[in-house]
């Protein structure tokens, strides 16, 4: 019987962490020797070509405001790719205490290795997430992310 196909929109936390937790449970399934046929297949679509979700901050991209300073009018089309930016903003810091939000498989001490303020800075929280799923699969985003493909 062929396995389930799921399609996971946004490649934001929650859709590496759902990938990162598949790919985890198929490592230990494979070094005990058993079948991993039964693990559905997964296909993550970013609109992006970056991941990250809102954690990413992409300032220098040429958006909508640009444009309609250089066309002097508004186009739908402008309306709409200025709706899509979800991004946070370049200097965000976390307004919870990082010891919320740390991963039991993938510590701060594994990644940063050294004492951390008690609030953390959005790229400094982004690149620990992405480095988690990456670890131990490096090619995570290529085996389950298909970048710039807006549904």
């Amino acid at each position: 019987m062929p396995s389930e196909s799921i399609a996971v929109i946004g490649c934001g936390p929650g859709g590496m962490f759902f990938c990162h937790a598949l790919e985890t449970m198929r490592v230990e399934l494979l070094e005990k020797g058993e079948s991993v046929d039964h693990l559905p297949t997964v296909t993550v679509f970013e609109r992006d070509q970056n991941p990250g979700g809102v954690w990413r901050s992409n300032r220098n991209a040429k958006g909508a405001d640009a444009q309609d300073a250089e066309a002097g009018e508004k186009k739908e089309s402008d309306l709409t790719e200025l709706s899509h930016n979800t991004q946070m903003y370049e200097a965000l810091w976390t307004n919870g205490p990082k010891e919320g939000i740390e991963f039991f498989d993938y510590t701060y001490d594994d990644h940063f290795q050294r004492q951390l303020p008690v609030y953390m800075p959005r790229q400094a929280l982004l690149e620990y997430m992405l480095a988690r799923v990456t670890k131990k699969c490096p090619d995570f985003f290529d085996k389950y992310v298909q970048f710039q493909r807006q549904l």
